[in-house]
């Protein structure tokens, strides 16, 4: 076997390897990327605990606008 065809057969392998590798990373990184919409509050608020402390300041707002 000649140099040329060890050279061609290994860079053939090192296309096909490339070509593997980027199918994959591509794939992972739509995996990876993949937007999910978390779930808010009422308000718009990410945890509970905000909204609890949004809805206290605005119960006192509302007894201050009051008296």
């Amino acid at each position: 076997m000649s140099a040329w065809k060890i050279t061609k057969g290994i860079l053939g392998a090192q296309a096909i390897m490339a070509v593997i590798g980027a199918v994959i990373f591509f794939g992972v990184g739509l995996v990876a990327t993949r937007d999910k919409k978390p779930k808010l509050t009422k308000d718009g608020f990410k945890t509970e605990e905000v909204q609890k402390i949004y809805d206290r300041y605005l119960q006192k707002e509302m007894k201050y606008g009051e008296s």
